[in-house]
């Protein structure tokens, strides 16, 4: 159900409520703290949209898997994932499965992501050019994003 105008007070507050339930004392046990580690912008982008990819499945789990992604891309992982090559890096990921998510296609997807980073300079930015300020949804911003990044699959 789209948000209405007049909502978003609302939401604003349910929000608000939750972030101070569930706030900084959380991150040790969410996916989410391996983002926040990073002091770079560009570094939380990245680590964060791995960590959109493998949100399925319980929060530890979810953790696991990330925390083995980002450990192989390093300190710097947009740096990293703007150098990916996937006929030269294929197998920097091998070893790790996050449900039926397997190496192959974690290769495929640091691939696009630095196809993207390369292209557009942030995630962000690939984003933007499906964003209407006014729409009531974002579902065409997300179907452009998800086109221009398939678009840059090996």
């Amino acid at each position: 159900m789209p948000l209405a105008p007049g909502d978003a007070p609302a939401v604003k507050s349910r929000l608000d409520r939750l972030t101070k339930t569930y706030g900084p004392a959380y991150l040790d046990s969410d996916p989410l703290g391996l983002v926040h580690r990073h002091p770079h912008d560009e570094d939380r982008e990245a680590a964060a949209f791995f960590a959109s990819a493998l949100a399925f499945g319980n929060a530890k789990a979810v953790r696991t898997s990330l925390g083995r992604v980002l450990g192989r891309l390093g300190a710097r992982p947009a740096a990293a994932l703007r150098e990916f090559r996937i006929d030269e890096n294929a197998d920097l990921f091998e070893g790790i499965v996050h449900r039926w998510v397997g190496p192959r296609d974690l290769a495929r997807f640091a691939h696009m992501t630095g196809a993207a980073l390369r292209e557009w300079g942030s995630l962000e930015a690939a984003f933007m050019p499906g964003y209407e300020p006014g729409a009531a949804t974002l579902t065409s911003a997300l179907v452009g994003f998800r086109r221009r990044l398939l678009a840059l699959a090996p």
